[in-house]
């Protein structure tokens, strides 16, 4: 199972880049449309963040092409070995993916991903039954396959059929309030989420909005300049990047001084970046690229730096914890 693992994870490499932000889209011609966003419609109502990739743009990217083409032997076996398995090419027949979750006390919390696009249900459902002996659990007129875990002790993890080209993953409860979207309502009955939802660009290629107050209500966050970071209430942003990474990011703070403490929050690490010139000049050139403005209780960045950058501070970053 491990083995087909590692196919997703490594052909698409999607969820890592696209919480990192990285999304690349090389030219016009590469872009896809973009996707039906009427998978929001099935995000519960009490999820606190949400966020969304358009797959085709990704796969479409110089920075997909050069890490398959790094690991073009591995990818490539494991790739041809899971399409014929199960009939999902990851490359082509997922065009959107939508993440969500919410945080629970001090607890690990409850979360979901939908992938949108071409699925055969009984080709998939045969290939997991080959690897696993699933749980099934009937909900709402719906089939939800659970993965036993811990040598069968523990069932936590499980997929559902949507309609529509829909594939929900995520914990029992999650997928339950999917299921109950009718009843209960979806994200965009959330008045909060909505208007954040509303207030960004869902044709970029990457996007997030999330209830910053919620997420991090039970953490205690300083940044190396010793600034507390409680004051957010929302957050929500976009990107779009080609040869350079271009997009923008807008918190809400509940009052005019804690939005400006997160301004110098900004410029702190602004400056931090250029005292490191010697030892990274790449992270002072990524700074650059940052600028902040407040208006209000709102600040907003505005980030425009070249892609290479990414790549260079990664790799710098990668030497010296080796070291």
């Amino acid at each position: 199972m491990k083995h087909y693992k590692n196919v997703i994870v490594s052909t698409l490499m999607i969820m890592a880049f696209a919480i990192a932000g990285i999304v690349l889209c090389t030219n016009n011609s590469a872009q896809a449309a973009p996707p039906s966003l009427d998978v929001l419609n099935n995000i519960p109502a009490n999820c606190q963040f949400v966020f969304g990739m358009n797959v085709p743009k990704f796969v479409a990217s110089d920075l997909y092409k050069k890490a398959r083409l790094n690991n073009s032997s591995q990818i490539g076996n494991d790739l041809i070995q899971f399409v014929n398995a199960t009939g999902v090419n990851p490359e082509s027949d997922i065009v959107f993916l939508v993440a969500a979750g919410r945080t629970k006390g001090k607890s690990k919390g409850e979360g979901v991903v939908i992938a949108v696009g071409n699925f055969n249900k009984e080709t998939i459902t045969s290939f997991i039954k080959s690897k696993s002996t699933p749980i099934v659990r009937e909900y709402n007129g719906a089939q939800v396959l659970m993965f036993p875990e811990d040598k069968g002790n523990k069932i936590s993890k499980g997929i559902v059929f949507l309609s529509g080209g829909e594939l929900a993953l995520g914990d029992l409860q999650t997928l339950k309030a999917v299921l109950d979207v009718n009843v209960n309502g979806s994200i965009m009955s959330n008045v909060k989420m909505a208007s954040l939802i509303g207030s960004i660009s869902l044709d970029d290629m990457f996007w997030f909005a999330g209830n910053a107050d919620g997420i991090l209500a039970n953490a205690s966050i300083k940044t190396p300049m010793g600034i507390q970071i409680p004051s957010l209430q929302n957050i929500a942003g976009s990107f779009n990047i080609t040869n350079s990474v271009m997009g923008k990011i807008t918190a809400s703070a509940p009052d005019g001084p804690s939005a400006t403490n997160i301004v110098e929050m900004v410029k702190g690490l602004k400056a931090f970046g250029k005292m490191s010139t010697n030892q990274s000049p790449e992270l002072q050139k990524l700074f650059d690229g940052v600028t902040v403005f407040q208006n209000g209780n709102q600040v907003s960045l505005d980030l425009n730096f070249s892609a290479d950058l990414l790549e260079k501070v990664g790799s710098r970053q990668s030497v010296v914890g080796s070291r």
